[in-house]
């Protein structure tokens, strides 16, 4: 009797031993597996917005999953990159092209998914009228910012008035409107018709201010004069505020990088340059827009104005605003007779 107690309750022990240690590994492995699923599903948000997400605009949930914890190491330049790209220049619909591209967010971002970006880049096209030039840029410019492991904005900013033609302050709605959405701390000012040919050709601020578009095609690859400023520039946020941005008094063709550049020496900045192998751009052709007979006699005055005119004299009205597949577009009128205009 006492020896069957005995070993009954030996029994009842180790079956308890085995019971708390069955918990524990339980415990154990639920805690873990939490733990790592919960890892996931943030990486995995960073990718894909999740249905919490309904009703919110691209850049709300960018600016989401830009903040959200996550486990992922920095990204590193260069591991992806390819040097010399084939520009592809034929024709596309666009459904074809958000086909090619669905990697790319609506209203036209993208992060990257196995890494935590470093630069938040917003690409500020100015734009009339260049509906199949668009479509070229497009199709090169996003895989190519994505192999650069950088979070990346395109924004449109349509001239929707009639007046002629303000690529100086279409740059500037596009600097303060991409600053509504995100606080981006790079910033490129592009035009639609030069395609990049390089992906070593770096979008990321690393210089600043930066003249990218060294070598163009239609210019047989080489610099056309030592000051030139024009094409595709980049900045930090900071320097360009510090130049007070582009002037907003030329209207027409010509002259307003030329004042950029002037720019920059009243605000002690040296603009750099990267590598002419590298900062190699196709040129779009299409006939050029006839040239302001007022260009020389506006850059001449506004090398006095560079306090007064620009960012902080910015004055326009937004007309529409959508999010695209592949972009935002801001269609504005950029209100010739403000005052910001007679500077």
């Amino acid at each position: 009797m006492i020896k069957n107690g005995i070993k009954t309750g030996r029994l009842m022990f180790q079956l308890a031993v085995y019971f708390m240690l069955l918990l524990f590994i339980i415990a154990f492995f639920h805690r873990g597996f939490s733990s790592g699923l919960g890892e996931v599903l943030v990486n995995k948000r960073f990718i894909v917005p999740g249905l919490s997400d309904a009703g919110t605009t691209s850049m709300e949930r960018a600016q989401k999953h830009l903040t959200e914890p996550v486990t992922l190491e920095n990204c590193k330049k260069g591991e992806d990159l390819v040097g010399r790209i084939y520009v592809n220049q034929s024709s596309i619909t666009w459904e074809k092209l958000k086909e090619e591209l669905k990697f790319i967010k609506p209203g036209g971002y993208f992060s990257p998914p196995d890494c935590t970006p470093t630069v938040k880049a917003a690409i500020i096209i100015p734009y009339r009228d260049r509906d199949a030039h668009l479509k070229v840029f497009l199709r090169q410019i996003h895989p190519m910012l994505r192999r650069q492991k950088i979070f990346f904005q395109i924004f449109v900013i349509e001239q929707a008035d009639e007046n002629r033609f303000n690529r100086g302050k279409l740059m500037n709605v596009g600097f303060a409107e991409a600053l509504k959405r995100l606080n981006f701390s790079c910033f490129i000012f592009h035009d639609v018709d030069l395609i990049p040919e390089d992906d070593r050709n770096f979008y990321g601020c690393h210089l600043s201010p930066a003249h990218m578009s060294v070598a163009v095609d239609k210019f047989k690859y080489e610099l056309i004069y030592q000051t030139l400023f024009g094409g595709v520039v980049m900045f930090t946020k900071s320097d360009f505020e510090k130049v007070n941005g582009f002037s907003n008094a030329f209207w027409g063709w010509g002259a307003e990088d030329d004042n950029l550049y002037q720019r920059l020496g009243q605000n002690g900045l040296v603009m750099k340059r990267p590598a002419i192998e590298k900062a190699r751009y196709t040129m779009i052709k299409h006939s050029e827009a006839p040239k302001s007979d007022e260009r020389f006699k506006t850059l001449k005055e506004a090398v006095s104005h560079t306090q007064k005119d620009g960012l902080n004299s910015l004055e326009y009205r937004v007309t529409d605003s959508y999010e695209h597949d592949l972009y935002t577009k801001i269609s504005v009128n950029l209100l010739r007779n403000a005052p910001s205009d007679s500077a």
